[in-house]
């Protein structure tokens, strides 16, 4: 059995939208922190409700970045990318926790639509990555039969 290993084989597409995705969570998180920060300066001001809107924002283009990235054809950067689409929610959700206040207030309503979101978009993307990879495995077997 041979094994490939494409270094450096990524099309310039591919590093675009994976340069998408990356900005998009980044942009996720950021926005979290600000509602967290914004929440304890000003309890009852205006700048959280607003953020947690603009995160409902970021968590359309999360879905809309998952969808674009879907195209890729390599079922190993699908798989990474439904991972650190499933992992950066939880892993700013950990270490924002302690500064979030309990309740029903703006950081939590941010931070779990942002959650909710990404896991959305994660699993079936991890779903797509794994039928991809065992379509490629039954296709190298059939021609090694044959």
């Amino acid at each position: 059995m041979i094994t490939e290993i494409d270094s450096g084989s990524e099309s310039p597409e591919t590093r675009k939208r994976l340069k998408l995705v990356a900005a998009v969570l980044a942009t996720g998180v950021a926005i979290e922190i600000a509602a967290v920060v914004a929440e304890h300066r000003n309890p009852s001001g205006f700048v959280a409700a607003a953020l947690v809107v603009v995160e409902m924002v970021v968590c359309l283009f999360v879905i809309a970045t998952t969808i674009e990235v879907a195209e890729e054809r390599s079922p190993r950067t699908l798989f990474l990318v439904s991972l650190a689409l499933m992992a950066t929610p939880f892993a700013s959700a950990a270490i924002l926790s302690p500064f979030t206040p309990g309740g029903h207030d703006s950081p939590t309503f941010a931070v779990l639509y942002f959650t909710l979101a990404c896991v959305i978009s994660g699993v079936p993307l991890m779903v797509v990555a794994s039928v991809r990879f065992v379509g490629e495995r039954r296709k190298r077997r059939s021609s090694a039969i044959e």
